[in-house]
């Protein structure tokens, strides 16, 4: 991968998405002879989920999860959940300027938006009122929207399955 000068990639995500082996499998097709060092971070998503982007808990928990990390010497971190990047100070902070963090939900959105204009569904309002979903809170998930969506109008549903 472009990102690593030293060839080794930490994944910072949720334990589904590590124990899948996705993105190894990904890292591998491009470059074999990368070494990928993944570590789950199950309290990630509800700390974000409450607001707690700076919070001493969260700087104590990103300790925790990303000093195996930190000693495996990787260069580059795939944050690998959209809540992750919530926390990119604390985790920057943790790992040192000379860690990269990769954000994939950034290039996600870039693809979205590409394919939106292409269909000619791309539309910006700016006093449009966006609607969100979640699968867990939704009164936490409304902090977490008050905090960076401070100037959209917007709602927040639970998700029914």
């Amino acid at each position: 991968m472009a990102t690593t000068g030293n060839g080794k990639i930490g994944l910072a995500a949720t334990e589904f998405t590590v124990n899948s082996k996705e993105y190894h499998k990904e890292i591998k097709r491009i470059n074999p002879k990368i070494e990928i060092f993944a570590n789950p971070c199950p309290k990630f998503t509800p700390l974000v989920e409450l607001g707690q982007f700076e919070a001493t808990e969260t700087y104590q928990t990103a300790k925790e999860y990303l000093n195996p990390l930190k000693d495996a010497q990787v260069d580059t971190l795939i944050l690998g959940c959209t809540h992750y990047p919530f926390l990119q100070k604390v985790i920057s902070d943790i790992m040192g300027p000379k860690v990269r963090l990769v954000n994939p939900a950034y290039n996600a959105v870039l693809d979205l938006k590409k394919i939106l204009e292409e269909k000619h569904l791309l539309k910006i309002d700016k006093n449009r009122k966006e609607n969100y979903y979640t699968s867990g809170n939704p009164d936490n998930m409304k902090k977490v929207a008050r905090a960076i969506l401070n100037s959209f109008e917007y709602s927040v549903e639970k998700v029914k399955f």
